[in-house]
């Protein structure tokens, strides 16, 4: 299984959700694959800053570990270059996490978080302060957009968050773009992250199809 990193834990229930979460990770790594991309590195070696507004959600290698939890695991990042020397690209990640019966309303609040728009304001607004707190930003000055999706029509419940940022200083822009989305499956929660950059030179994959294609491969 090429392109994966899945941390083991048992099921407290009784079933294997560990592998059918590490099948589900294993099709969506042969689906990156094919569309072009290539592995960066384990998911779960992120060292970015980890947002105050999205729960954790930003960055995937770094979910903390949420209440009843039975198994999780994380797919590599994936990197899509159009050329050598193109300064654009994407970076995909995916991670699943199964919880106990009794505990889907804690993940279904963590879906709930991405659609809701005042957590678009809150991550706005922690961009805008970060660019100003920023001593090494040479001057660029960003403009941030966000949008919200409360209902993407995947499984029992889904969301998306979109920002867009340009930075603009010294004659130059430069965008970069990332897209959360989330589903709850019964039981399990998926995230994919996708970041974009640069100008032009995208992988065509859709987040949302990888989404509900991700959800399809766990049912049992």
């Amino acid at each position: 299984m090429a392109g994966l990193m899945v941390a083991t834990v048992p099921s407290a229930d009784g079933t294997d959700d560990q592998h059918r979460i590490v099948e589900a990770l294993a099709d969506s790594s042969t689906r990156m694959l094919e569309a072009g991309l290539w592995s960066a590195g384990p998911g779960t070696r992120d060292a970015e800053f980890v947002s105050g507004c999205l729960g954790g959600l930003d960055v995937p290698g770094r979910l903390p570990p949420l209440p009843g939890e039975t198994a999780r695991g994380f797919s590599d990042v994936y990197l899509f270059r159009p050329d050598a020397t193109s300064g654009a690209g994407e970076l995909l990640t995916v991670a699943v996490v199964a919880v106990g019966e009794a505990d889907q309303p804690a993940i279904e609040e963590l879906v709930l978080l991405l659609g809701d728009p005042a957590t678009a304001r809150c991550r706005r607004q922690e961009l805008l302060d970060g660019a100003d707190a920023d001593t090494n930003g040479g001057g660029a000055t960003p403009t941030v957009e966000v949008r919200t999706t409360d209902d993407l029509g995947v499984a029992d419940a889904s969301a998306r968050l979109d920002l867009g940022i340009v930075f603009a200083g010294e004659g130059a822009e430069h965008r970069v773009a990332y897209s959360y989305l989330a589903a709850r499956a019964g039981r399990m929660f998926v995230l994919v992250r996708l970041v974009t950059f640069g100008e032009g030179g995208r992988s065509g994959v859709d987040v949302a199809v990888e989404l509900a294609a991700v959800v399809d491969s766990l049912d049992p």
